[in-house]
């Protein structure tokens, strides 16, 4: 097996692939991704048809695209060049997909994968994840979604190297023992939390109905957690949990996710699986263990009739015991697609006939005393980009 070059590509039979069921309206795509186009991208899948496609439609949007038929010709590839993504086919001979993540991971820590399925499953979406997969798409796939995915990963990967090089500068202020090693410590806190900040932003656009959902949920509970005399570390932890706590979502299809309707019981049956997908996500990240146990545990219930686990009472982390008065406050309060919002003295009056039954009744306590125009202002800045948040 070989690579194909570019030129070869584009002797191809140009004929359409309906299978594919490519959309090409690139006039749909945010602003943002049709400038700054820069990036050197390796595709790899074994279906010449594929390849071509891929090839031709990110070549015409500005990237530097090569191709390769095999795992192991894009290895080659990989040791001789450098790339900024690789977009690979899961399903291949010889070397899959999985295989080709492990070996980039391992040789090019730095550099970002897509993978491609043909299974939109939260198994698949599990295992890439698992094995530092940035994103994955499924076939067949809109070429929109492509190119959004691309962007977002080429986004990542400089917002990485720039945290590399904060660390590699950290490391050398420590062997000096400089004295400006506190504020460089600080910056290297903010550009992780930009980062996470804009992933979830990501996360919120995808389901249109529940947008600025997780920034305002984020600055309610960090409000409710002020009523309680908690450490720094802990304040921090809830920002950065009650921020993430929906991240799990990247792996239930947007058939489910986004469905107009309510759930059908084997739909629910799917979409309770995000906390466990959620922590397993963030587990290994060393300055997310905390905030892993509010993904974990956001949808457990003070009587026990919550999940994944049914566990109840004070062995819910108080972090999670926080964090769910809030997420059904807001839930209550907000527009879905099958029912409109509900006004706040409604949702305040259930909130509190629900205290010892599905919450902790001391939190429930402690966010009917905060003023109703200092959530409703909290949620105006949040809905605006405003919120500015302190931990």
């Amino acid at each position: 097996m070989r690579s194909s070059s570019p030129r070869s590509i584009l002797g191809l039979d140009q004929k359409s692939n309906p299978v594919l069921e490519v959309e090409m309206n690139v006039g749909s795509l945010p602003s943002q991704l049709l400038i700054n186009r820069c990036g050197r991208v390796l595709v790899v899948d074994d279906e010449r048809s594929i390849r071509e496609l891929l090839w031709q439609y990110l070549t015409t949007q500005g990237y530097e695209c090569l191709v390769a038929d095999d795992g192991s010709t894009a290895v080659s590839m990989l040791d001789r060049q450098p790339f900024d993504l690789v977009i690979s086919d899961i399903c291949m001979p010889q070397l899959t997909g999985i295989d080709l993540l492990e070996y980039v991971h391992d040789r090019h820590p730095q550099l970002p994968v897509i993978l491609i399925t043909a299974v939109a499953d939260l198994e698949t979406a599990v295992d890439a994840m698992k094995h530092g997969a940035v994103d994955y798409i499924t076939k067949p796939f809109n070429l929109a979604k492509v190119a959004a995915s691309v962007h977002n990963a080429l986004q990542a990967r400089a917002r990485r190297l720039q945290e590399a090089q904060l660390t590699r500068h950290l490391q050398e202020l420590l062997e000096s023992r400089s004295w400006a090693l506190d504020s460089a410590l600080h910056t290297l806190n903010l550009e992780r939390d930009m980062t996470l900040e804009a992933l979830v932003r990501a996360l919120d656009a995808r389901e249109s109905e529940t947008k600025h959902h997780s920034q305002r949920v984020q600055a309610l509970t960090l409000r409710l957690a002020r009523e309680f005399e908690l450490l720094p570390a802990e304040m921090e932890a809830i920002a950065r949990g009650s921020l993430l706590h929906d991240i799990g979502k990247i792996g239930i299809s947007d058939a489910i996710l986004l469905k107009p309707g309510k759930l059908t019981d084997e739909e629910w049956e799917e979409m309770r699986k995000h906390p466990v997908l959620g922590y397993e996500i963030l587990r290994g990240i060393d300055y997310l263990e905390e905030a892993a146990s509010l993904v974990l545990r956001h949808h457990e219930r003070w009587d026990g009739s919550g999940y994944p686990d049914g566990i109840k009472g004070c062995a819910i982390p108080f972090s999670a015991r926080l964090f769910a008065v809030v997420d059904s406050y807001d839930a209550m309060t907000s527009d879905r697609p099958y029912r409109k919002a509900r006004p706040v003295e409604l949702a305040r009056r259930e909130l509190s006939g629900l205290a010892d039954k599905l919450y902790d009744p001391s939190v429930v306590e402690a966010f009917l005393r905060i003023p109703q125009r200092e959530i409703d202002e909290i949620v105006s800045q949040t809905q605006s980009g405003r919120h500015s948040l302190e931990a």
